[in-house]
Parts: structure tokens; sequence; C-alpha cells
């Protein structure tokens, strides 16, 4: 049985080319669903909920989504592919990768800090929802993982083979990299994350010295 929620958002029928007006009440539709997903839940937001924040008759926001769980999924996909497009780029330079996975990281905190909401909904949708959703948001964030997963792994096999960072098991340097990175990310969406990004020179000294070779070491 295919799910209604799994097809594409719906697009607006009238008129077939989106105005100036239907983009800024798609733009808000989001904005306002994003901030009531974070704050209150998946199951804490209606869609009546999110139709008077925007200011429109909640039948209109079926113009736009089938349903609840379509609007979440594809939330949960433009904050993954909004987090890759933001701080990935430094992965992909050239370069030490002392110097990339730095200016990564700063970028993954600096756009937890621009858009809190947006992580606050994938741990929403990770933690609380369970069924058919459940198994689709886990079916997207595993793929994002092992994308993410891939890349590190071959960064770090790289790295090992140059001398840069310690003989190890590239799936376990990716596997510690991203538990510190989901540590800092924790922290910040439960204590902000200006306190990090304060502190970052000393975190980072910290966490390159456990992935560097010894002679590599600050």
């Amino acid at each position: 049985m295919t799910h209604k929620w799994l097809h594409e958002p719906r697009t607006q029928k009238k008129p077939t080319v989106e105005t100036p007006s239907t983009h800024s009440t798609h733009d808000r539709l989001r904005a306002v669903a994003l901030e009531l997903f974070a704050e209150r839940g998946y199951g804490g937001a209606s869609m009546a909920e999110i139709a008077r924040g925007v200011g429109v008759q909640k039948a209109t926001l079926y113009n736009y989504y089938a349903s609840k769980e379509a609007l979440l999924l594809d939330l949960l996909k433009r904050g993954l592919d909004a987090w890759r497009e933001s701080s990935q780029g430094p992965l992909t330079e050239e370069g030490l990768l002392r110097e990339r996975l730095r200016r990564h990281l700063e970028a993954v905190l600096i756009h937890a800090v621009e858009h809190p909401h947006e992580a606050s909904v994938v741990r929403v949708a990770a933690t609380q929802i369970g069924g058919e959703l459940g198994f689709e948001v886990r079916r997207q964030l595993a793929q994002h993982k092992l994308e993410y997963s891939k890349l590190l792994e071959r960064l770090f096999a790289e790295a090992i083979d140059r001398g840069e960072v310690r003989v190890a098991d590239p799936r376990d340097l990716s596997r510690v990299w991203r538990a510190l990175l989901n540590g800092l990310l924790v922290q910040h969406l439960f204590e902000g994350g200006g306190e990090v990004l304060e502190h970052f020179d000393g975190l980072w000294n910290i966490l390159w010295n456990g992935l560097a070779a010894e002679e590599k070491r600050s």
C-alpha cells in the first residue's frame, strides 16, 4: 500500500506558475511549521495551528502539502540538504585534512546557531515518530548518515596514507568524529551554540590531537 504522504509535496494548481504571493505563502508555511514542530513536537502542532500562524485557512495548506506527514518529510529533507550545502563544502576542498575538518566543524556549528529549528526538527523526527512515517524518517536519516560516513572514511584513509592522521580503521575514525560532532550539536540544542563557538579553538585543539598522528599534534 502506498501512503499519500510519501508523494511529493503538492504544488499550486492556480496559478500554474507561482507568483511572489504564493511563494511567500509557501515560505511562511514552512517557517511556521518548522517553528511549531521544533517547539511543540510533531504531535503537538496541528495543521489548524500552522494555518493560523501563516494567516490562511486550513484548507489552503493542502494546496501545498497532501498531509501533515508530507509537510514534515519536506522540512526534514530541506533541513538535511541545507546542512549538507552549508557545511560539507570544506570537506571537498584541497588541502590538509586538519584545516578542512576545522572549517567543516565550524560551519556545522554556525549553521546550527543560525538555524536552530532545523536541528530541533531533525531531533523530533528521529525520536518522536513511529509507524510508517517513522520508518520513512529513519530511512532518510540513514541515507544521510551513510553518505556522510563514506565521505569521512575516504578522507581519513587518504590522511592516514599521508601520515597526517594516526593509523586506525577509517570507519572507526568516522564513528568517533560523528560521535563528537553529535555531542557538540546536542550541547548546542540544550545550552545554546554561543558557548561552543566561544571556546572553539580550545575544543578543536583537543579534538584534533586525538585524531592526529603523533608528530602532527600541536
